[in-house]
């Protein structure tokens, strides 16, 4: 089963077709439009990820991704954010998509295994069985709808097992500040982001901002997370080994200090031979 992730944070609209903010007072009907930040001129990190994995077919993979969001969207409130065949109807395939895109079926494949790439995350499969919606994010109680019960589900990851999560990161990360609050924004974050997140925090910490001043700059963790900046592009250049070692056409770095004392070296007289 194919599911948007994040779906309610990100893309769900409430009755006054304002962005949702919870599984309250979403609107009952099939969505006319879903939410997508307008980045302008720029691009946004999530588009610079997807363009380092699908490259030249980037914007292939991203019209079908929109066109999944509609599908997502036209089901009922407690039903949306898993893509299916019909309205109320069983989880899609990739021939149903196929078939609704009205693309081949080998475009299809290549792009939800782009959007389930751990790097994007734009899209899950999920092995449930269970067609009902998924609205928020794993470690929450999410309302999904099921014919004509409402019935609560919890996500499948345990709380021991995040909060173990949490332990890997709060002793990775190397700012030990506000640790409730960055338990806090933890908690938010899907499993499948986790892996990512630590490994980003791995190669923060060898950049030059982080390393300077033993490491005055670095953010609160509970900063770092709310403001999702694992997802920041970090270049080499950013990095403490090569900071500062961009070399000049005279071979110099500019981080060299002139000796005060020296001196212009004088020419030998007496054709070489001592006076």
């Amino acid at each position: 089963m194919y599911v948007i992730h994040e779906w309610l944070e990100r893309y769900e609209v409430n009755s006054k077709g304002h962005a949702a903010t919870s599984d309250k007072d979403l609107r009952a009907g099939p969505l006319k439009y879903v939410r997508l930040k307008v980045h302008g001129h720029s691009q946004s990190n999530g588009y610079r990820r997807l363009l380092g994995i699908a490259q030249g077919r980037a914007m292939e993979v991203f019209g079908i991704f929109c066109k999944l969001l509609e599908i997502a969207g036209d089901s009922g409130a407690g039903q949306r954010g898993v893509l299916r065949v019909e309205r109320d109807g069983s989880p899609a395939n990739i021939d149903d998509l196929a078939f609704l895109l009205s693309v081949s079926k080998s475009k299809v494949e290549y792009a939800v295994k782009v959007l389930c790439d751990k790097r994007l995350c734009w899209l899950a499969n999920s092995e449930s069985s269970n067609p009902a919606g998924i609205l928020g994010s794993p470690g929450q109680y999410n309302t999904i709808q099921d014919n004509s019960n409402q019935v609560k589900v919890k996500a499948k990851q345990s709380k021991s097992m995040d909060l173990e999560g949490f332990g890997g990161f709060w002793a990775e990360y190397p700012k030990k500040k506000s640790k409730q609050d960055a338990r806090v924004a933890w908690k938010k974050i899907g499993p499948e982001l986790k892996e990512v997140i630590l490994e980003a925090v791995r190669k923060h910490k060898q950049t030059h901002d982080w390393v300077k001043e033993n490491g005055q700059f670095v953010p609160n963790a509970a900063t770092w997370l709310n403001g999702r900046r694992w997802e920041d592009e970090i270049l080499d250049t950013d990095l403490e080994v090569n900071h500062g070692n961009q070399r000049k056409a005279d071979g110099t770095t500019g981080d060299e200090i002139p000796y005060a004392g020296a001196k212009k070296s004088l020419p030998v007289l007496g054709g070489g031979q001592g006076l």
